[in-house]
């Protein structure tokens, strides 16, 4: 009886032991998401954006320009006012883009997943390979369908000629 008694106490420690020891890990990798969200956030306000004029679909501009001052009301396609934010350096890369300079009013580049936007590269401007080359810079020419940059998810849609490449899409 002695026996069995200490066996069930001993089983309580090991179970209440190992639920801490669970809950300490769990505490730990929660900490460790945390500390990893918080620098992604920090990271993020150290990225320059700057306004991208010249490529924007009609009702998708980001503000104002001369002639308005919201978003969404461009009226035509790649005017040469409207703009939208684009992390820097992507404007320069993109055909008919006109890099108006950094968006003064602080805003900054999400830290969000990024996708391959295709058929708005200038030629020598692409990221990576397609089917025709292996290299990044390889673009023959302006606007080709299967050539590339990285741009944050939703600024492709927002780009006269722009489509979005699937990772599983052969470009």
């Amino acid at each position: 009886m002695l026996r069995d008694q200490h066996f069930a106490d001993r089983t309580r420690e090991m179970k209440t032991t190992k639920n801490s020891i669970h809950a300490a890990l769990v505490g730990l990798l929660a900490l460790a998401t945390h500390q990893n969200t918080v620098q992604a956030e920090e990271e993020a306000y150290l990225i320059q954006k700057e306004k991208c004029a010249g490529v924007v679909k009609a009702y998708l501009n980001d503000c104002g320009t001369s002639e308005h001052t919201c978003a969404d009301v461009a009226v035509i396609d790649k005017h040469p006012e409207e703009w939208i934010g684009l992390p820097e350096g992507a404007c320069q890369r993109i055909t008919g883009g006109l890099n108006l300079g950094t968006d003064q009013a602080g805003m900054s580049v999400s830290t969000a997943p990024k996708q391959k936007c295709a058929g708005i590269v200038k030629a020598g401007m692409n990221n990576c390979a397609t089917a025709q080359h292996s290299c990044a810079q390889q673009a023959k020419t302006d606007n080709d369908p299967n050539e590339w940059i990285t741009l944050p998810i939703g600024s492709c849609e927002r780009i006269v000629g722009g489509k979005v490449l699937n990772d599983k899409e052969k470009s």
